[in-house]
């Protein structure tokens, strides 16, 4: 298991998953359901378009934002 999920556990900090492969969304590019607003990580989309979770459209303009790169803006 990556360390990353042991201190998850071990802290009892909630994160937020991968809707497709169940991974923890920590940084990266990443998109969210503008219906059901659930999270996947953009390289497990795989050519997707729609939704795991809702079967909804995944469309262009609702996609992609980087996590850490907001963070890094405020430093």
């Amino acid at each position: 298991m990556n360390s990353c999920y042991t201190n998850i556990l071990e802290t009892g900090t909630p994160y937020v998953a991968c809707t497709i492969s169940g991974k923890a969304v920590l940084d990266g590019r990443t998109v969210c359901c503008k219906v059901c607003k659930h999270m996947m990580l953009e390289y497990e989309l795989q050519g997707r378009k729609n939704c795991p979770l809702c079967h909804s459209e995944i469309g262009i303009g609702q996609v992609i934002h980087a996590i850490n790169e907001d963070e890094e803006e405020d430093e």
